[in-house]
């Protein structure tokens, strides 16, 4: 597990990948809307445009949020560890859709590997945390004495 202090730290690479995510949904957003079709592989139904959009949205921009210098770095935390489960939930949906909608099993597999990605990335941040928690009480209670 690679080791990293914060979520403000997070790897640029995967900041772009979560950048470009939440440009898909605000695309999927304006599909909703309008006669726009963002992606053939999940039909032009605007609730499932809708929904897609909206997790995708909300998702990316946790995760966004989560990098801002906070005054709380718990508050940090709390906002990746949200994003991660909507991100993935989000690419479960699209594989789902993907194929149900027709021959699309490849951006199945796509966004199946991007869902398990966000869990891979849910779990990384959880178990940081949980070890981060398990130091600064060691550190309390070893040299403050608490």
């Amino acid at each position: 597990m690679t080791f990293y202090e914060s979520p403000r730290n997070m790897p640029r690479v995967l900041a772009i990948f979560v950048l470009m995510w939440f440009i898909a949904g605000v695309m999927f957003l304006i599909g909703a809307m309008t006669g726009f079709d963002p992606s053939p592989s999940i039909g032009k139904e605007p609730l499932v445009e809708m929904v897609l959009g909206l997790f995708f949205t909300a998702g990316s921009m946790l995760a966004l949020a989560a990098m801002h210098p906070w005054k709380r770095e718990s508050t940090s935390w709390g906002l990746e560890l949200g994003a991660w489960p909507v991100l993935a939930s989000s690419w479960a949906l699209y594989a789902v859709f993907a194929l149900l909608n027709g021959p699309w099993a490849f951006q199945a597999v796509l966004a199946s590997g991007a869902a398990f990605a966000c869990i891979h990335r849910f779990i990384e941040v959880m178990l940081v945390t949980r070890r981060t928690r398990m130091n600064v009480e060691n550190y309390k209670m070893n040299v403050l004495g608490e």
